[in-house]
């Protein structure tokens, strides 16, 4: 099994990294065991203040790679 991470701040470009990383898994006959999604947002610190606030977007991707040889 093996777990690949995906994070951006912008989630239209998260959603087509995903895309293309979860269309070439399958490609490759690699078996997609789960999908979990997060968001966390963190404080822009400027000084002694808190300028602004940034949202990032985190998609974690559990897979099992296809095996050579493997009967499909």
């Amino acid at each position: 099994m093996k777990i690949m991470l995906k994070s951006d701040t912008d989630l239209k470009d998260l959603e087509t990294k995903v895309n293309e990383n979860l269309a070439a898994l399958e490609a490759d006959g690699a078996e997609i065991m789960g999908i979990e999604h997060g968001t966390e947002t963190l404080p822009v610190i400027r000084g002694k203040e808190i300028a602004d606030y940034r949202t990032s977007y985190t998609v974690m991707i559990v897979y099992e790679p296809s095996r050579p040889g493997a009967l499909k």
